[in-house]
């Protein structure tokens, strides 16, 4: 074992000690990465926001644009109707709050279960066996479809992958151009708490068959506030 061990640093020493044959960068090259990520950073908010639905179609997203919560409540609510919802898990954010509110107004039958109100084991069970879910995002990435979660917003991330169905709820001031853009927004500190999620789980692991819902939902909306 030790011989095997020794045989291996022995070639990533003699690796390491070779000079790198990758040519230099060019004068001017990373200038010119710079400017136009700064170029695609400054882009108009119709601009970003349609690349972000472009992206999130692309891997089966829903996307809606509204003014405000109160627009917001409305849409899902005939979501609601669709689907027959009766129960629905949710974060704990105050744009998620106050649009379940509105929600139970108009839906008095629904049963909302708090992502915080259980804890281990009993809330993982309890949230898996709940098909919707509403949470909120705390950025969104236009050239890649993604939303962001933060994981200290919620101390939990079971409610963004448990339901079959998550409605993610993101504001359009928070929407950025690129992750070079997002990582500029954010702190060392948040970096550490994150998940990125772009439209439904999906794997064509077996027989290259597309199988949506494998790790984490089956469906993903995102409903986008103007304000």
């Amino acid at each position: 074992m030790n011989s095997s061990r020794d045989n291996i640093l022995k070639k990533v020493r003699e690796a390491t000690a070779v000079p790198s044959q990758l040519p230099d960068i060019p004068d001017g090259v990373n200038q010119r990465l710079e400017n136009i990520f700064t170029d695609a950073a400054a882009q108009n908010s119709a601009a970003k926001r349609k690349q972000f639905q472009i992206a999130l179609e692309k891997v089966s997203g829903e996307f809606y644009y509204v003014k405000n919560e109160l627009e917001a409540a409305d849409t899902i609510f005939s979501i609601f109707q669709k689907d027959e919802i009766s129960k629905i898990s949710t974060s704990t954010e105050t744009s998620c709050s106050n649009i379940i509110s509105r929600l139970k107004k108009k839906v008095t039958s629904l049963e909302v279960i708090p992502a915080d109100r259980h804890s281990g084991r009993e809330r993982k069970q309890i949230l898996a066996e709940i098909p919707f879910s509403l949470v909120e995002a705390s950025h969104a990435i236009a050239d890649i479809g993604s939303v962001v979660f933060n994981y200290e917003d919620n101390k939990t991330t079971l409610p963004e992958f448990l339901a079959e169905c998550v409605i993610a709820i993101a504001h359009e001031k928070n929407l950025v151009a690129n992750h070079f853009d997002f990582f500029n927004k954010v702190t060392k500190e948040q970096n550490k708490h994150m998940v990125f999620v772009t439209g439904p789980s999906r794997t064509a692991d077996i027989e290259k068959l597309l199988f949506l819902g494998a790790h984490g939902p089956r469906r993903f909306i995102v409903v986008m506030l103007r304000k």
